[in-house]
């Protein structure tokens, strides 16, 4: 068996994890402005797995996150614009902690056309993140 030494540079020191994350990514949703194209390029070109496709909704797994894509809404200018998927064990709590600290935050609520509730919140750059328990991600942890 050979054993593997990992070497740090002087005067930097090795980071442990010592408890897990309170976020898990889960996905990260690209809205298209032409959606066959884009399926093409993700599973065609890229080789990415998909674990569903449709004109309307595709995921594709690219470990241990999936990216999604779904169309660009017409009357809004958001081709090419992503948001952030993150699961969490509390939503709730989450939520709470979030506006706790100044953040503005909608939700948690279940959104017209889903079945499990989330929350949302903006970071400072504008990146829409979507939080949602773990316990509705659908098998993925």
């Amino acid at each position: 068996m050979t054993e593997w030494i990992a070497r740090v540079p002087p005067g930097r020191s090795r980071v442990q994890r010592k408890e897990r994350s309170p976020l898990r990514l889960r996905q990260v949703v690209i809205y298209a402005a032409d959606m066959l194209a884009s399926l093409d390029f993700y599973r065609d070109h890229l080789g990415l797995k998909p674990v569903s496709e449709s004109a309307f909704w595709a995921e594709y797994e690219a470990g241990g996150c999936r990216i999604a894509l779904h169309p660009a809404p017409l009357r809004t200018p958001s081709a090419g614009r992503v948001f952030l998927e993150l699961g969490c064990d509390d939503l709730d709590a989450m939520a709470a902690a979030l506006r706790e600290k100044g953040d503005r935050v909608e939700g948690p609520a279940v959104a017209e056309g889903m079945d499990y509730p989330t929350a949302v919140v903006l970071d400072p750059n504008g990146v829409r993140i979507v939080l949602r328990s773990d316990m509705y991600a659908g098998g993925r942890t």
